[in-house]
């Protein structure tokens, strides 16, 4: 007869349970397919309780990241708006600053001070040729000449043709304007480039801070376009075109 060690005879003699064996020294479980499937299932639970909880916590950071984004955008957007308000102050500064100093160097240049009364003309503006041929005489004198070169500073302009435009009309009249030419040659029309009026004029735009370059050609170049052009101001290109159309 085969012996067994006192052990496995203990085993041997145990009683059988539903979950296993049991001895007097000894327990055993089973790991059955029912334990393993709820361990199994209370891990997916469990990694699914963390994985909701993480989406929950970057949907939250994402909620934080994205209104910080809307308030640095906002914040830029007024920076922008502040850099456009200080450039257009700063550019409004310098405008009034530009014009301050034209007043000035105005003064200057026709020596004229803020309690010298402005001379004013009251020849201008010639409104007859025998006005004309007149002040043209009269501005022979040094003083006269003088005095109507300051009195043309006055009336300023942007560039050489603003002020030949404003110192034109300032000092005739604009049927005056019709019977000179730059040369006169035309059905017995005076030419201005005789006139001692055109030198009075060149030196009044030259005065000019802001035409102060202007050389002689520069200024006989828009006085002959704004005499080439006085039959057509005051309605005359549609008076002739009218009278070409009734013919």
């Amino acid at each position: 007869m085969k012996k067994y060690p006192q052990e496995k005879l203990a085993l041997r003699k145990g009683k059988k349970g539903s979950s296993g064996i049991q001895g007097p020294s000894c327990s055993f479980v089973y790991d059955t397919p029912i334990n393993q499937s709820n361990r199994c299932l209370e891990k997916t639970i469990a990694s699914s309780q963390e994985i909701s909880f993480v989406n929950q916590q970057e949907s939250r950071l994402e909620r934080k990241i994205n209104s910080v984004l809307q308030q640095m955008s906002k914040m830029n957007e007024d920076i922008q708006k502040m850099k456009k308000d200080i450039q257009k102050m700063k550019e409004d500064i310098q405008k009034r600053n530009e014009d301050i100093q034209l007043i000035f160097d105005l003064l200057k240049s026709s020596n004229v001070t803020l309690d010298k009364k402005i001379i004013k003309l009251s020849y201008l503006p010639i409104d007859t040729m025998e006005k004309l041929y007149e002040v043209n005489n009269n501005v022979q004198n040094n003083v006269e000449f003088a005095n109507l070169v300051d009195h043309l500073c006055t009336l300023g302009g942007q560039n050489v043709k603003d002020c030949v435009h404003r110192m034109m009309k300032a000092l005739m009249t604009h049927q005056v304007s019709l019977n000179i030419t730059w040369m006169g040659q035309k059905k017995e029309k005076e030419g201005w480039s005789r006139l001692l009026l055109r030198d009075a004029l060149i030196n009044a735009i030259q005065k000019n801070p802001r035409t102060g370059h202007a050389t002689e050609a520069d200024c006989d170049v828009e006085v002959k376009k704004w005499l080439r052009n006085a039959p057509d101001r005051y309605g005359g290109r549609a008076k002739r075109e009218q009278a070409k159309s009734s013919t």
